[in-house]
């Protein structure tokens, strides 16, 4: 979040109204800190009307709206704030996570190269950039982000999970399982993890170790069930509508994995 500077204020004010509006942004931040982020929006509005180019205003505006999944006009206030400052990264790399949300890949992936020109050595940019690439069947590419993140942080799961899926996309499935267990050796109760580790194995047509893997999987849902942004049923959903389990449909085992309720 985007710290208040009332040295950056645009808008000509006497003295008490730069105290108001430190006040509005004050309070407005403490209702994000709390979750509340419908009543810091309508205090960000307050001061976008007294200065509707305050750029941390319009950062936090945007990233409130995020948290409330209204991305479309998340991007909308993340837009304003670049053309105020083209050069701050981690707006930029919130509109690129917006832009991600909608499935606009391409777009994100602008964001996220913008991000890193300005500053090369940002690990969340390059993993996010990755993300995209990957997304856009070009994950050749993708890999040479997320090497860059493991070059620094050799322990970062959700990369050596994301560079696994990068192999799985080329085909590359012995590969992308290695990476998948080597994320696991970290953290052997990833349920995205085995997810991913299940859709390399049942390309490979390995059924009892994509079962094996699935039955983990939901039990690592079941488990954290309200620590996840899935919830267990939503799991469920996801790997019934996954094509790389086709072949299993049919198979009773299988079947009751996935079982509704």
């Amino acid at each position: 979040m985007s710290t208040f500077n009332d040295s950056k204020i645009r808008v000509k004010m006497n003295m008490n109204q730069k105290i108001y509006v430190i006040f509005l942004y004050e309070k407005a931040v403490h209702f994000t800190n709390i979750g509340n982020h419908k009543k810091a929006i309508q205090i960000y509005n307050k001061i976008l009307k007294i200065d509707p180019n305050d750029f941390e205003s319009l950062v936090n505006k945007a990233t409130s709206l995020s948290e409330l999944g209204r991305f479309p006009d998340a991007i909308k206030y993340y837009d304003m704030a670049e053309k105020i400052n083209p050069y701050d990264v981690d707006s930029l790399c919130n509109k690129g996570n917006s832009l991600l949300e909608l499935q606009k890949y391409q777009d994100a992936s602008d964001c996220f190269k913008k991000a890193l020109k300005i500053n090369p050595t940002d690990l969340d940019a390059a993993m996010r950039l990755g993300i995209a690439l990957n997304e856009t069947n070009r994950s050749r590419e993708a890999i040479s982000y997320f090497n860059r993140v493991l070059k620094k942080d050799p322990k970062n799961t959700d990369v050596i999970i994301n560079k696994g899926i990068s192999y799985h996309i080329l085909g590359r499935y012995a590969k992308a399982l290695g990476y998948f267990d080597k994320a696991l050796k970290y953290d052997g109760h990833d349920a995205n993890a085995l997810y991913y580790k299940a859709r390399s194995l049942a390309m490979q047509k390995k059924d009892k170790d994509v079962l094996d893997a699935l039955k983990l999987a939901f039990h690592e849902y079941e488990k954290h069930e309200h620590g996840h942004d899935d919830n267990e049923e939503i799991f469920k959903e996801r790997v019934r509508k996954d094509e790389a389990f086709l072949r299993l449909f049919n198979n009773t085992e299988f079947q009751k994995l996935v079982k509704q309720g």
